[in-house]
């Protein structure tokens, strides 16, 4: 049986390390994202927007089952300055953007 590795493995250049460092670091990012997901599913705020406390819209959740905004909250940028509130709900971010 012939082992299973990348060609990279060998001598990898510059450029190719920089790729697999960017594509693991997406991956620990998503990996981060369900874990933050779990966790607001153990304390019973799974599917509730993070920023302003509203329902997520069950399309989507089905798309992307670790989404913590809902679409209103996820159109409208931070403020600079202003953080969410402890608990992720109540949050000074006005969906008007104002």
């Amino acid at each position: 049986m012939e082992p299973c590795l990348p060609d990279v493995v060998g001598s990898p250049g510059e450029m190719e390390l920089d790729s697999i460092r960017a594509e693991l670091l997406q991956i620990a990012d998503a990996l981060d994202d369900v874990h933050a997901a779990t966790e607001r599913l153990s304390q019973g705020v799974y599917g509730r927007c993070t920023r302003c406390g509203e329902q997520i819209w069950c399309d989507t959740l089905r798309a992307n089952p670790a989404a913590e905004l809902c679409v209103s909250c996820g159109r409208t940028p931070m403020r600079r300055g202003v953080s969410d509130s402890p608990g992720g709900f109540g949050a000074a971010v006005a969906h008007d953007g104002v």
